[in-house]
């Protein structure tokens, strides 16, 4: 072999070492960051389950995350367990939480410029006012809002939302807690009555700090593209 053909070959082994490297660097920055925009990429983010508007959240969010060049899990982790695994830094943000949330973050945070929904919170009734006067008020556990207005109250607590409207359904609760969006969408018998609005509540996304550059776009396509006007009061 001459050496012209030797370095010719030399040659491109070194390119292919080069591309092959190259390569698997675009891998693990496409895993972390969206090419050529200029973020990084939360990995996973911290999603609940419990109620119908958290599960279209979720399902929404995806999807914004997929456009802006992002490979993010959302996993589906109970609300008090979310907390926890933030400030862990087990998860990389959550899907969907009210400003309350913040005084129990213990690490720096990241919340969307705009709210995803404002929904107007509300105590809803059964129209028999005997069942509304004796019998107890649903929420359910972990979501913080719920909790406060129930203390000092008699009620009962659900894991989930359709726990507890099933519960309504049967007769068993004088009233539950929730948004106007969820008694349009979900109740059927009996109608409920909107006895007491506890407040208009805007819910956000959050991320740590770190993810603060994603956050901005995250937040301008919000502003732009407005995925979740069909949820809004």
């Amino acid at each position: 072999m001459g050496p012209e053909r030797r370095i010719a070959i030399g040659y491109q082994m070194i390119t292919r070492t080069v591309c092959t490297i190259g390569f698997a660097v675009a891998l693990i920055w496409g895993s972390s960051a969206a090419a050529g925009v200029g973020y990084k990429c939360p990995q996973r983010i911290a999603a609940n389950d419990r109620d119908f508007l958290s599960i279209h959240t979720k399902d929404v969010l995806s999807r914004i995350y997929q456009d802006l060049g992002c490979t993010t899990d959302f996993v589906v982790v109970p609300l008090k367990h979310a907390l926890r695994k933030f400030n862990a830094g087990a998860v990389d943000g959550e899907a969907l939480r009210v400003p309350l949330v913040e005084t129990h973050y213990t690490v720096p945070f990241s919340r969307s410029a705009i709210p995803i929904y404002t929904l107007t919170l509300a105590l809803w009734s059964h129209p028999d006012p005997l069942v509304r006067n004796t019998h107890p008020i649903g929420y359910v556990h972990g979501i913080l809002w719920q909790t406060a207005f129930v203390k000092g109250k008699q009620s009962v607590k659900f894991h989930s939302e359709d726990e507890m409207l099933a519960a309504y359904g049967r007769g068993v609760l004088g009233g539950f807690l929730t948004n106007d969006f969820t008694v349009r969408s979900k109740v059927n018998a009996p109608i409920p009555i909107r006895t007491e609005i506890v407040g208009e509540q805007q819910f956000y996304h959050y991320t740590h700090i770190e993810f603060a550059n994603f956050m901005d776009t995250f937040s301008r396509y919000l502003e732009d593209k407005k995925p979740f006007s069909e949820f809004h009061n």
